[in-house]
């Protein structure tokens, strides 16, 4: 499935359990320790950031995909899917993720331990929320060339705006 946004390790080191972060580091072969006693939330996160810093750039592509997909699954619909599967493929898998905290718990877990009803689902998901995107049609369709150095009348307004009102754009 392609990517079309970026990773974001902080946002995911805020929701994630650290007993499935350590679990699914030392699978990929990129151990990492995250201790007892950190002061507060910040110095665990820079902790662990650090220590991220340090994998090689191959090894981090493959992990933000992989965790990509985990976020990608981590929300409500994305739940129902993977339940959905397990339901149909009589897993067990259910009954344990719903014992967990959040979304991206539930699907990371089932990442690491449903390996194939995850892939099924990350796969069904992305279809599903193909489906739903609405479809564009019969749009006229424009070259850039055709507008390049032509000005619009909203450029025009939206400039004439911003200058009155606080003096942007003035030579």
């Amino acid at each position: 499935m392609a990517k079309t946004r970026q990773f974001k390790l902080r946002g995911f080191l805020r929701q994630v359990d650290d007993s499935l972060l350590l679990e699914y580091m030392k699978a990929v072969g990129t151990p990492i320790t995250i201790k007892n006693e950190y002061k507060n939330p910040d110095e665990k996160r820079l902790d662990i950031e650090n220590q991220y810093a340090k994998i090689s750039e191959e090894k981090r592509q493959e992990i933000e995909m992989d965790l990509l997909d985990v976020e990608e699954l981590g929300c409500d619909s994305g739940i129902e899917t993977i339940l959905s599967i397990a339901d149909k493929q009589r897993s067990k898998i259910a009954d344990e993720i719903t014992l967990l905290e959040n979304n991206i718990n539930q699907s990371f877990y089932c990442f690491l331990n449903e390996r194939e009803l995850f892939n099924d689902a990350i796969a069904l998901y992305g279809v599903k929320e193909q489906s739903n995107k609405k479809v564009r049609t019969g749009l006229k369709q424009i070259s850039f060339d055709d507008i390049k150095g032509k000005k619009t009348i909203l450029e025009e307004r939206l400039s004439a705006l911003i200058m009155l009102k606080d003096g942007r754009g003035r030579h």
